[in-house]
């Protein structure tokens, strides 16, 4: 006994399971998928890296600010120092002011990724 055409059209079209097409596209999908979490994960890494750049950079100035407040106004001069082990250049002046207040200004210049970025702080000092 042989199947008829009939009867095997209606056990193609009554079959379980997932037409190449729909594989495909599933397939595809899941692709843009991974690649759009492997883009997100890539730009946070820069964007950690580059803040710790920034924070570390931030925590030598504010080192240097503290050290000037600390030896008092007749000692607070202004100056200048590399460390080329950060990439760090810093520049510093004191200024004086009025009713005995100095303006310390801190200067640094670092290096974030490929660019060269500046940040600068300040500070009053009280005589």
């Amino acid at each position: 006994m042989r199947p008829t055409s009939l009867s095997v059209r209606r056990a193609l079209l009554t079959a379980k399971g997932f037409t190449i097409i729909e594989v495909v596209v599933a397939l595809t999908l899941l692709a843009c998928g991974a690649l759009a979490v492997t883009t997100a994960t890539a730009a946070a890494v820069r964007a950690v890296a580059s803040a710790e750049t920034r924070i570390a950079a931030m925590y030598a100035a504010r080192g240097r600010l503290e050290d000037l407040a600390s030896r008092g106004c007749l000692e607070a001069r202004g100056g200048a120092s590399v460390d080329p082990s950060r990439d760090h250049r810093e520049s510093w002046r004191v200024s004086s002011m009025r009713n005995g207040l100095r303006l310390a200004i801190n200067t640094l210049d670092y290096a974030d990724r490929d660019a060269r970025k500046v940040l600068a702080l300040h500070r009053l000092l009280v005589c």
